[in-house]
């Protein structure tokens, strides 16, 4: 019997100023609760194995890039084009760190404050990113997240 392969795409959000202010650490997934992680959560609920098929990061004001599954706490910080330069070695080194030399194909859905701590090693030709406004970009990531096998 030939073993099947399950082929991974990433994906990274940016943070979401929308986040659920439980006093407990939650996974990112969990905490930030804006619109493009309802539409993410919503996806995942819906298509079973859809989970182990993508690998979820968060680009975080507060915490650079993580994956979603890390548990944060509550916090309150915006981000910046100050923040967002300063956190490029920072983001480079989490960057390695999680995607261990692996580069899958995948969306980055951030605003363009966000996409200026993103590493150039992300940047490659099977990526895409999303444009325009919050809901271009919504309808970005669902049309992305529709077409995963």
């Amino acid at each position: 019997m030939e073993k099947k392969t399950i082929e991974i795409s990433l994906l990274i959000l940016g943070c979401s100023a929308t986040k659920r202010h439980d006093a407990d650490l939650m996974p990112a997934l969990q905490r930030y609760d804006g619109p493009m992680y309802r539409v993410l959560r919503k996806a995942l609920r819906e298509r079973p194995g859809l989970a182990d098929r993508l690998k979820i990061c968060v680009l975080s004001a507060e915490h650079g890039l993580i994956s979603a599954n890390t548990p944060i706490a509550d916090y309150d910080r915006r981000m910046t084009r100050e923040l967002a330069t300063n956190m490029r070695p920072k983001v480079v080194e989490q960057a390695n760190e999680i995607f261990g030399g692996i580069r899958w194909p995948g969306f980055i859905a951030c605003g363009k404050t966000y996409s200026i701590a993103l590493p150039a090693q992300i940047w490659y030709a099977d990526m895409r990113s999303s444009f325009g406004g919050i809901g271009c970009q919504l309808a970005q990531l669902k049309t992305w997240l529709g077409g995963l096998p």
